[in-house]
C-alpha cells in the first residue's frame, strides 16, 4: 500500500498534467482564428496547380476502393453484401487518420521557419493539418451517403450517432498525430517510421474484409488496434443501421481519451524546446 505522502504526490502530479492539458487547449482556442488560417493555406496550397483541384479528395479513395472491390470481389469473391459502401466506410476513416498522422509528423518541420521566429501555440500547426484532412474527410462523408441511395442499405436512426463516433475518432486522431509531431522533432525517424508502418497496419484493420473472416482467436488481437473499433462502429450505423458494438464502443473511446490526453501532454510540455531542435 502507498504512504500516504505518496499518494499525495502521485494525485498532485495528475492534477498538474491535467491543468497543463487545459492550459494547452484554452490557448488553442484563442488561437483559432491562427488556426482556421492555417488550415485553409493548408487546403489551398494542396491544391493550387492541381487541375482537378479538391477533386483529388475523392479521387484517391475511389480509385483504390475500386481497385479493392476488384481484387477481392470480383477476382477472389469475397461475399459481402453492398461490398462497395463496405470499403468505403472503412476506406474513409482509415484515410482521415493516416494522412493526419503523416503530414503532422512532419509538419514542425516544414514550418520550422514560423516555429523558431514566432510564438505561438505550436500545437496550432498539427491541427491545422488535421483540419485540412477533416474537410476531405466530411466530402467524402457526403460522397459514402450518396453512394448509400444506391444499394439497399439499412437507415436509421441511429446515423444520428455519428457525431459520437467522429468525436471519438477525431481525439484518436488528434492524440496520434501530436505524438507523431512531438517524438520527430527530436528524431526524424519517426516521419520514416510511419510512412513504413501504414501497410501493416493497413493490413491489420478491417478495411476490406470483415471481422466476420476472422478466426475468434485472433480477434481479440485485431480489437487491439485502435482502428477496427472505429471502422466497425461507422459501418454499424451507415451500413448496418444499427448501434455500435458495446466493445468497439468503450475500447474504441477508452483508447482514444488515453491517445488525446498522452499526446496533449507529451505535446504540451515538450513544446517550449521545439524552435532549438527544428
Amino acid at each position: 500500500m502507498k504512504a500516504p505522502c505518496d499518494m499525495f504526490i502521485a494525485g498532485k502530479g495528475k492534477r498538474v498534467k491535467m491543468s497543463l492539458i487545459l492550459k494547452r487547449i484554452f490557448l488553442v482556442i484563442r488561437m483559432r482564428e491562427l488556426l482556421l488560417g492555417m488550415t485553409k493555406g493548408e487546403l489551398k496550397s494542396r491544391y493550387r496547380s492541381a487541375y482537378f483541384g479538391f477533386s483529388w479528395t475523392l479521387i484517391q479513395p475511389l480509385v483504390m476502393m475500386i481497385t479493392l472491390y476488384l481484387v477481392f470481389s470480383v477476382v477472389m469473391k469475397f461475399n459481402i453484401r453492398n461490398y462497395p459502401v463496405f470499403l468505403l466506410a472503412g476506406l474513409f476513416p482509415w484515410t482521415f487518420t493516416t494522412s493526419s498522422l503523416t503530414s503532422s509528423s512532419s509538419s514542425l518541420w516544414v514550418f520550422s521557419d514560423l516555429v523558431k521566429k514566432v510564438y505561438f501555440p505550436r500545437e496550432v500547426v498539427v491541427l491545422s493539418q488535421i483540419l485540412a484532412n477533416g474537410f476531405n474527410f466530411a466530402v467524402s462523408l457526403v460522397v459514402l451517403l450518396v453512394f448509400m441511395l444506391f444499394f439497399p442499405v439499412k437507415w436509421s436512426p441511429w446515423i444520428l450517432l455519428l457525431p459520437v463516433v467522429f468525436l471519438i475518432h477525431f481525439s484518436f486522431t488528434v492524440g496520434i498525430s501530436l505524438w507523431g509531431a512531438a517524438l520527430s522533432v527530436y528524431f526524424r525517424d519517426v516521419q520514416f517510421l510511419v510512412n513504413v508502418s501504414v501497410l501493416p497496419w493497413f493490413y491489420g484493420t478491417p478495411i476490406f474484409y470483415s471481422m466476420r473472416m476472422v478466426p475468434e482467436r485472433f480477434r481479440l488481437w485485431l480489437y487491439l488496434n485502435p482502428m477496427t473499433g472505429i471502422v466497425e462502429m461507422y459501418r454499424s450505423i451507415f451500413l448496418e443501421g444499427v448501434a455500435p458494438e458495446r466493445v468497439a464502443l468503450v475500447s474504441s473511446a477508452v483508447i482514444a481519451a488515453v491517445f488525446f490526453l498522452s499526446g496533449a501532454y507529451l505535446f504540451g510540455s515538450r513544446e517550449k524546446n521545439f524552435a532549438d531542435f527544428v
